[in-house]
């Protein structure tokens, strides 16, 4: 079955019918982009590396898998790569200059055991050589929605602005969903788990699909009336025994301002045997299982979710030792016991690397009241991924920080968040996408996954998934 596309006029009229601002980039800016021999990468990463050697040149990131390689045991390339040094609470002040708010508070926050790994910078971001074509091709023609935070004429299977003029484009950038290459499918089940500040945890088994039709190599043109610029996710939840067969349907759409609202949300609880509209799983809604301790817009990667509540600011490109290459995380011999402890995840596990990040920095806008004043994203200058978060209270005090453990599926190629830590600096975290405890299936992307289709997204097959 092949996987097919929908589209209606109202939400084309939205997203083609509409002026931009914010002035497209140069033809001469354009020309710097290139798959080889330019000084820009696809993605408008400088190819160079840095002037002391400690950054690499960009030469196509991973793009086969290595020697030993067998679905799914992701080998790790880079195994044979030494700790070239540690930051402690004792030393941390020595590198603060490439460290975020969030690390720093880290440190200050749980001295005794909180440490980074530096490792050796590998630059293995890489897609498909057609998502670069496709990348360089729109990167003058996708605009910016005169709202600022909706992409026009974006044809998706590639990154939205390579060369970003403002701060709302690089701010969708790091949207996988919207902006960014995210993969076709996933079929992926994961432990959602939170740990409570006193160390004990309770973990949520989950089984999640996922299709985002206009990232698939054969994806129709925006102009197409069969373009469909939805983003589709199923949930269900099978464990523990009170929560199963619970579940979520989610559709965002490309354009927050989407006939009907650029995000969809339906629940169905198996109690109830009801199917009921979720419009407040948005915006800072606390996401369920967490307690309170994530909210909606936290969810994948850290940028779910509407984006016009806040103003951006696009700060200068630093140096950061960041998580990069977390292929020790992704040995499915580990089991989840020996990767969550107390406050933190086990600090020897997690690698650490310098590379060039983008900050983004979100400022509430002065008319809403929501309980993130500011947050703080730090984007990879390659992949454009959010590698992390800061998240600042009402008062303006730091009170969260995320992490996204990220490395290159090699076999796709695809660069994709592994799992991801959400620590709160007063107690308790989360860590999801854990699965090696899991009763489940390996996680599978793209024609792997499977060759379910937008049909598959309803809320009849959500209330039949769901039944027990």
């Amino acid at each position: 079955m092949k996987s097919k596309y929908f589209f209606v006029a109202a939400a084309a009229a939205l997203q083609f019918g509409v002026p931009a601002f914010a002035a497209a980039p140069s033809p001469e800016e354009v020309a710097k982009l290139g798959i080889t021999g330019t000084p820009l990468t696809p993605s408008g990463a400088i190819r160079a590396g840095s002037a002391d050697g400690t950054i690499p040149e960009w030469t196509g990131g991973l793009t086969t898998p290595p020697k030993g390689f067998k679905w799914p045991n992701y080998v790790d390339p880079y195994a044979d790569d030494k700790i070239l040094f540690t930051i402690t609470a004792k030393n941390y002040k020595q590198y603060a200059d490439k460290l975020s708010a969030g690390h720093i508070a880290m440190f200050e926050t749980y001295p005794e055991t909180f440490k980074m790994n530096i490792y050796p910078t590998r630059r293995s971001w890489s897609a498909p050589k057609w998502v670069y074509e496709k990348t360089i091709k729109h990167a003058a023609t996708t605009s910016l929605h005169e709202a600022g935070f909706d992409p026009v004429n974006h044809p998706g299977g590639s990154i939205c602005f390579p060369l970003p003029q403002n701060a709302s484009q690089a701010r969708l950038n790091v949207d996988p969903r919207r902006c960014n290459y995210y993969g076709w499918r996933e079929d992926v089940w994961y432990n959602h788990t939170l740990v409570d500040p006193n160390g004990s945890h309770q973990t949520t088994h989950i089984h999640e699909w996922h299709l985002k039709p206009m990232d698939a190599p054969d994806a129709p043109p925006p102009d197409s009336p069969k373009f469909d610029p939805n983003w589709y996710v199923m949930q269900m939840m099978h464990a523990p025994a009170r929560l199963a067969g619970q579940g979520i349907l989610y559709i965002a759409h490309l354009s927050y301002r989407a006939p009907g609202g650029g995000e969809k949300i339906w629940s169905y609880n198996p109690g109830q045997r009801r199917i009921l509209r979720a419009p407040q799983f948005k915006y800072d809604f606390p996401y369920p299982g967490s307690n309170g301790m994530v909210t909606n817009d936290q969810a994948y990667t850290g940028t779910q979710g509407d984006i016009d509540r806040y103003n951006y600011e696009m700060q200068p490109k630093r140096e950061m030792f960041v998580p990069y290459n977390n292929y020790r995380l992704a040995d499915r011999k580990l089991t989840a016991e020996k990767v969550i402890g107390k406050n933190h995840i086990d600090p020897d596990l997690v690698r650490y690397e310098l590379h060039r990040i983008t900050p983004i920095v979100a400022t509430i806008k002065p008319e809403y009241d929501m309980i993130y004043s500011k947050r703080v994203f730090y984007a990879d200058e390659d992949s454009w991924w959010n590698m992390m978060s800061d998240l600042y209270d009402r008062e303006g005090k730091l009170w969260r920080v995320e992490e996204n453990m990220t490395m290159n599926f090699y076999d796709q190629p695809l660069f994709h968040r592994l799992l991801e830590t959400k620590y709160d600096l007063r107690g308790g975290y989360v860590v999801e996408l854990l699965d090696y405890d899991a009763p489940s299936q390996p996680r599978r992307f793209n024609d792997q996954a499977g060759d379910y289709d937008a049909s598959f997204f309803t809320v009849g097959n959500l209330k039949s998934l769901g039944v027990r």
